[in-house]
């Protein structure tokens, strides 16, 4: 890895990050409480706060295992979102395997991160 991903800054980051989301969820749920914006119109999309979640552990990776860790919340949350909107004929009873194999592809990769850190 560079020296970017191994700096001392990704956990500052990160928090930033999170700081945004949490901002932007405040000021939805604050103009749902003044009937401006209905909030339950975004809630069927929640398994992109898992992507999101994914997204910010990669963009604050300190190591190749909290790419890998980021790219599993990335996978799980576009399959629960792609499930809950039956998109490409998925559900959650005929696309489960999908998660086997991510989870495969996911122990696989830390193992090879493991191996090259201690080279």
């Amino acid at each position: 890895m560079n020296n970017h991903l191994n700096s001392g800054d990704g956990h500052s980051r990160k928090r930033m990050l999170w700081g945004i989301v949490l901002i932007v969820a405040g000021c939805l749920f604050l103009l749902d409480r003044m009937d401006i914006y209905e909030v339950s119109d975004i809630w069927r999309y929640w398994p992109i706060v898992i992507s999101l979640a994914g997204l910010i552990e990669i963009l604050s990776a300190r190591s190749m295992r909290d790419v890998t860790r980021g790219t599993m919340n990335i996978v799980v949350g576009v399959w629960m979102y792609a499930c809950i909107e039956g998109l490409w004929g998925l559900d959650f009873g005929n696309s489960w395997p999908i998660l086997v194999i991510a989870f495969g592809a996911n122990v696989f990769m830390t193992g090879v991160a493991d191996r090259n850190k201690q080279s």
